[in-house]
């Protein structure tokens, strides 16, 4: 639908065509020898051809137009132009080819000529009231049918039908003489009000569907309508004389030829910003999957950094459960056991509490609440931790005291995560150490291990997420402890090494924190 804007410039062309044929007709009128014409068979057949051509290019282009809505009215357009197509090329420009004259009077070949306005001026209203919605090969079947039914009513008439007009004379002598002037005025001024009633609806439906090309029809008709006049003032019909009428026909097709040209444009940008939306569709589809991929890695791998996390704890206390479960288990035992049991049900009581700050473990990383804590209890308390896991390796620990800026829960997990790789592969018995020692306004906890030790190629490759060594493929794991203790370092403003052990022999592990001012 377009707006009143759209509708002024339509309405300006509209008016300066109503001026222009106006005043050509009052000079035909007024002045003495106007209207006679020229004589001119060449120009008479280049205003034919040109004629039948730009009809064929308007026709041509308003089938590319596609508007279910508005089909009805594009097929009896189509037709209408295809009908003054076909009639000009079979009573104007084929006998101007061949230099054949009618054999009979030139006034019964009117008929059919006149009758092709009325066919396509009747095509032209029918268009502007969404009729006929048989389609377009139905409309084009129904006017011929009809054109052919006028020819053989006129074939059988014969000398009965009255003579419009008459040629009389041949060659630069020839002239048309008016034999029934209200015959003619009917049979010209009929389709001229057609014609006008079809632009009027043209205009109507240009307003509402935004297509170029009916606006420029609707000032063609316009100009059609001057034209019909013009015939009637000057009538030369299917002779060599070129008058008014032919300069406004000629017109009328070459606004069909620029509205052939409009539409096409309009047909260019819609296609363009079709592609462009497409293209930009496409890519948004893109950029959705790629974040829905993005959204199913990252709860993926949220599931697995919560699984891993609580796999340790858990595993704990189980250990210490078996131990309290266990007849022949001490006293001493027991009581390590229940501490445990306390110390490992509060650790994954703040956990779960907590689960959430792990979802973006691999982008802005774990939440960490750093405030100053002693370091040397948290080193205890994973020392009773690795009490409760397989294998049995003791922990010797060898701890500075003093105290960092930490998060307790956190800083918890990077220590069980590595206490726990230190002991799943240490050979069962040895011991793992744990030291504590200051630099500076850092402190560094050792994890040192006496297992197969890491590949020197392998040590930064291990600290990525998933990334486990080339020689422990056997060992069970996620690839997740190592990735996930570097990260809860650099949260805690400081950084995670891995080095050899003592004499080449295991691996050291080297976290390094800020010490509290």
């Amino acid at each position: 639908m377009t707006d009143g804007r759209s509708r002024r410039p339509l309405r300006a062309v509209h008016a300066v065509v109503l001026a222009a044929g106006i005043a050509a007709t009052l000079l035909v009128v007024s002045v003495p020898g106007a209207a006679d014409g020229r004589f001119d068979p060449e120009l008479r057949l280049v205003v034919e051809v040109s004629g039948l051509f730009l009809a064929l290019l308007a026709a041509l282009v308003l089938a590319l137009t596609e508007r279910d809505d508005l089909g009805p009215a594009r097929d009896a357009f189509i037709a209408a132009l295809l009908v003054l197509a076909v009639t000009n090329v079979t009573f104007s420009t084929l006998p101007a080819l061949f230099d054949v004259r009618p054999e009979v009077d030139q006034g019964l070949a009117f008929y059919p000529w006149a009758a092709s306005r009325f066919v396509a001026g009747g095509l032209m209203v029918a268009a502007g009231f969404q009729r006929p919605r048989g389609g377009l090969v139905r409309t084009l079947v129904g006017a011929f049918v009809v054109l052919s039914i006028v020819e053989l009513l006129i074939l059988a008439g014969g000398d009965r039908l009255p003579v419009p007009v008459a040629l009389v004379g041949q060659g630069a002598d020839s002239r048309t003489v008016v034999e029934d002037p209200a015959l003619l005025a009917t049979l010209l001024l009929v389709p001229a009000i057609m014609f006008g009633i079809g632009g009027w609806l043209a205009a109507r439906l240009h307003r509402r569907s935004g297509i170029p090309l009916y606006a420029w029809l609707s000032v063609a008709m316009a100009v059609q309508v001057f034209a019909q006049i013009h015939g009637l003032l000057a009538p030369a019909f299917l002779g060599p004389r070129v008058t008014t009428m032919d300069l406004f026909r000629s017109s009328a097709w070459l606004l069909l030829a620029g509205g052939a040209v409009a539409q096409l444009r309009h047909l260019y940008l819609a296609r363009s910003r079709t592609a462009q939306q497409q293209a930009e569709d496409l890519q948004l589809q893109s950029a959705l999957l790629s974040r829905q991929q993005r959204l199913t890695e990252r709860e993926e791998d949220f599931r697995a950094v919560v699984s891993h996390e609580m796999a340790t704890p858990v595993a704990s206390l189980r250990a210490f459960t078996h131990v309290l479960g266990s007849p022949g288990a001490s006293q001493d035992q027991r009581d390590l056991a229940l501490d445990g049991l306390r110390s490992e049900s509060q650790r994954l009581a703040e956990l779960i509490e907590r689960v959430e700050e792990l979802r973006d473990i691999d982008g802005a990383g774990p939440i960490c609440r750093l405030r100053a804590v002693a370091v040397r209890p948290l080193l205890q308390e994973v020392q009773v931790f690795a009490d409760g896991l397989p294998g049995r390796s003791p922990v010797d620990l060898d701890a500075e005291d003093d105290r960092i800026m930490a998060d307790p829960v956190r800083l918890g997990q990077l220590l069980r995560n590595l206490i726990g790789n230190a002991v799943r592969y240490s050979p069962p018995g040895t011991p793992v150490r744990v030291v504590g020692r200051h630099a500076g306004d850092r402190y560094k906890v050792t994890v040192v291990d006496q297992g197969p030790g890491i590949a020197p190629d392998d040590r930064d490759r291990v600290l990525r997420r998933y990334a486990r060594g080339s020689d422990v493929t056997d060992e069970p794991g996620t690839g997740l402890g190592l990735y996930l203790a570097a990260r809860i370092a650099e949260a805690h403003d400081g950084d995670l090494q891995l080095l050899p052990g003592p004499e080449g022999r295991g691996t050291a592990v080297v976290v390094t924190l800020r010490r509290a001012t």
